[in-house]
């Protein structure tokens, strides 16, 4: 992070952090919703977003912790991909095939009728403006660009139509 920590999300020990040689564990005592983390972004803020199975997404800052969940909108509580656009919006993925877009306290999801397949989402990669590149657990590779889908599969020489990791080179 920012501050030189090293954040690890574990399947069962919560989220640790390595800081001057030592770890130190966060869950369920430190307001975790459960101790399955899937993934960790840190924000332009500052903020840490950690996404769990089954418990949501949770901020930390200052110290405190916020969730949102299904209750707050989320799509669903199994959070597996956040991302951070260029406009300070975050992208969450998870399961269901639905992605989030959450920005000034509002959550936009999008999902099968935006030409998203309803597949697991794996991962996510923020490209320029309004373009995000989604990777699923059966559905391929999603390109999604001003709320509209373009998939590719083995059909389109994609390997395999389970995509766990996106990262671009130059």
């Amino acid at each position: 992070d920012s501050e030189d920590n090293l954040w690890i999300g574990t399947s069962g020990g919560g989220l640790n952090r390595l800081a001057g040689g030592k770890f130190s564990a966060f869950g369920i005592r430190e307001e975790l919703s459960t101790n399955f983390v899937r993934s960790i972004h840190e924000d332009r803020e500052g903020n840490l977003w950690v996404g769990t199975e089954g418990g949501g997404l949770h901020r930390f800052s200052d110290g405190k912790v916020t969730m949102v969940t299904t209750k707050e909108g989320l799509s669903s509580d199994f959070v597996s991909a956040v991302v951070e656009d260029a406009e300070g919006a975050l992208w969450i993925g998870g399961e269901g095939g639905r992605l989030n877009r959450l920005h000034g306290g509002k959550i936009t999801s999008y999902g099968s009728s935006d030409g998203i397949p309803n597949h697991f989402i794996e991962s996510l990669y923020v490209e320029g403006k309004d373009s995000i590149w989604i990777g699923t657990e059966v559905g391929g590779l999603v390109h999604f660009k001003n709320g509209k889908a373009t998939i590719y599969t083995e059909r389109d020489g994609l390997s395999d139509d389970t995509v766990f990791a996106i990262c671009r080179d130059r």
